[in-house]
């Protein structure tokens, strides 16, 4: 067999199997080189960009069971992260700060093939609403 294996892990310190994850901050604010930068204020993004918020709380897959958010627990420390709330009567539907309110109208799941997902979200932004479809996905199937 070792003539067959390409990588090989040890997770010696928990590294790789612990249950918590952290969110540090988000990288690549900004419209161009000399806006990216690192976000270690979360509160910030929305300020920053609107669009990355808008993103990380419409495109999810979590759910209410029991009333506990359930899911991805990278989507659910990222939507955590950013101060979004899941609303338990509607599952589809998701509220962040400066009024900002998502309602999944589809969600297509995660797809190995074409590595992403997919939502058709109705964004309010307190000045009014648009339908956008908000993906995530691997760099070289999003660019």
């Amino acid at each position: 067999m070792a003539g067959k294996i390409n990588i090989c892990c040890f997770d010696k310190t928990g590294t790789l199997t612990q249950n918590d994850l952290v969110i540090k901050g988000i990288a690549g604010i900004g419209h161009n080189e000399q806006e990216r930068q690192t976000l270690h204020d979360l509160d910030k993004v929305l300020a920053r960009d609107k669009n990355t918020a808008i993103v990380i709380g419409g495109a999810h897959t979590l759910a209410f069971t029991d009333d506990t958010l359930v899911g991805d627990p990278i989507e659910k420390q990222c939507f955590d992260g950013i101060k979004f709330q899941q609303n338990a009567d509607g599952l589809r539907e998701s509220t962040g700060p400066q009024n900002l309110k998502i309602t999944q109208a589809k969600k297509f799941a995660f797809n190995s093939t074409l590595k992403r997902m997919s939502v058709l979200a109705h964004v309010h932004d307190g000045h009014g609403s648009s339908l956008k479809v908000l993906s995530k996905g691997a760099p070289e199937v999003l660019s």
